[in-house]
C-alpha cells in the first residue's frame, strides 16, 4: 500500500523536474491556452509544476541542515518517525507559505492579470512529431489505466 504511494509520489517530483528543466514556463502557459483553458488555470497549473521541485530542493536543504544539527530521523515506534520529521515539515510549510506570497507579489508587480489577454514573446506550434507523441502518450495512458481497472494491478 505504501509502497504504490511512494512510487506515485516519485514519479509525479520526477516528471515535473523533467518539465521544469527542459521547458520554459512561458511555454507551458502558452500550451494551456492553445488547449483553450482558462488563464488563471493554465498560470495556476504551471505554477503548481514549478513549485514542485523547487520545494524538493529546499526539503533536501533543509535536511541537510537538520542533520547538522543533530536531528534524528530513525526513531523507533509508530509515532516516532512522524515525530522525527516535524523539524523539517515545519520550515518547508514556512517556506511555501513566504515563496508564495513573493510570487504573488512579484507577480502584482509586474502587472499580472490587469488585461484579459496575454502577450507571448515567441508562438509556439505543433510539429509532426509532436502529434506522434502526443498520441503515443495518450495510448499508454489509456493502456495504463485499462490495466489498473481491468486487471486491478496498482490498487491500493
Amino acid at each position: 500500500m505504501g509502497t504504490t504511494f511512494i512510487f506515485r509520489l516519485f514519479s509525479m517530483m520526477i516528471v515535473s523536474s523533467v518539465l521544469t528543466l527542459t521547458t520554459s514556463m512561458d511555454d507551458f502557459t502558452q500550451f494551456f491556452h492553445k488547449l483553450k483553458v482558462p488563464l488563471e488555470v493554465s498560470m495556476m497549473l504551471t505554477t503548481a509544476i514549478r513549485f514542485i521541485p523547487t520545494l524538493d530542493r529546499k526539503r533536501r536543504f533543509i535536511l541537510e541542515a537538520q542533520k547538522a544539527r543533530g536531528t534524528r530521523f530513525n526513531d523507533k515506534g509508530i509515532v516516532g518517525p512522524i515525530r522525527s520529521y516535524f523539524p523539517i515539515m515545519i520550515p518547508m510549510f514556512i517556506n511555501s507559505i513566504l515563496m508564495a506570497n513573493s510570487l504573488s507579489m512579484a507577480m502584482l508587480n509586474r502587472g499580472y492579470g490587469l488585461t484579459r489577454t496575454c502577450t507571448v514573446l515567441r508562438e509556439i506550434s505543433f510539429a509532426p512529431r509532436d502529434y506522434w507523441v502526443f498520441s503515443l502518450i495518450v495510448l499508454l495512458l489509456t493502456l495504463a489505466v485499462f490495466i489498473r481497472f481491468s486487471l486491478h494491478l496498482g490498487v491500493l
